[in-house]
């Protein structure tokens, strides 16, 4: 990838699936916690989520076992860190009536 300043950086596959869904350091992102938790929570993705720095990932309650260390990113929601499933295949367009460990991407004005 080539940037607008000329610097040039190879991307992973998995890089690049992110960077087209909008997840990327500063990203703004609605995640569903589940109603269990709360509900959708609003976030700001700090950077991408290791096991040594940021330990267990937060999992909906009920749905433990289907989140990826790969597919994670640590996000600051309102209430505090913490570190997010944020995969391709639990990417919505809205918040309507969604399933626990859904999210989506918040425009500049989100």
């Amino acid at each position: 990838m080539t940037y607008s300043d000329g610097d040039v950086s190879d991307l992973t596959a998995l890089e690049l699936r992110f960077l087209a869904d909008g997840i990327f350091p500063a990203a703004r992102i609605r995640w569903h916690s589940g109603p269990l938790d709360g509900g959708w929570a609003s976030g700001t993705v700090v950077e991408p989520y290791t096991v040594k720095s940021h330990g267990k990932l937060w999992v909906p309650k009920g749905h433990e076992g289907r989140a990826s260390a790969e597919h994670s990113w640590l996000v600051q929601f309102d209430n505090g860190l913490a570190p997010v499933d944020l995969r391709t295949e639990r990417r919505v367009e809205t918040t309507a009536g969604e399933q626990p460990g859904t999210w989506t991407a918040l425009g500049e004005d989100g």
